[in-house]
């Protein structure tokens, strides 16, 4: 199968773990948006803003009470994707060309590319 092909039977998750960070989230959320196929955001706050936020965008929200683990709550998050790839995101992080970011995760995946692993 040609990587073109791959690129277009991948499922991308992003996720996030937020508390109160309703407009970091807005930027992220909408340079994300074009790149995956779902988001899951899990709310350890229950901000009313970073649900609105999250409507906005067609992204689940799920609430996790904080218990200074942030390996539970992106174990919470990975409860919920149904992508083959996942990408965790904090809130103030976003893509400057989010149209590229399927093409080279498929490069990644599939061997066409020689990293071992990526780090943004």
């Amino acid at each position: 199968m040609e990587c073109r092909e791959r690129v277009y039977r991948m499922r991308i998750s992003a996720c996030y773990i937020v508390k109160d960070e309703a407009e970091e989230l807005r930027r992220s959320l909408a340079s994300v948006r074009a790149a995956v196929d779902e988001i899951i955001v899990v709310s350890t706050a229950g901000s009313s803003a970073v649900r609105d936020v999250c409507a906005a965008f067609s992204a689940e929200v799920h609430d996790f009470a904080w218990v200074n683990d942030f390996s539970l709550a992106r174990n919470k998050a990975l409860q919920y994707v149904t992508g083959n790839i996942v990408i965790f995101l904090d809130a103030d992080e976003y893509f400057l060309h989010p149209y590229d970011v399927r093409q080279a995760i498929a490069e990644m995946a599939y061997g066409q590319m020689q990293w071992d692993i990526v780090m943004v």
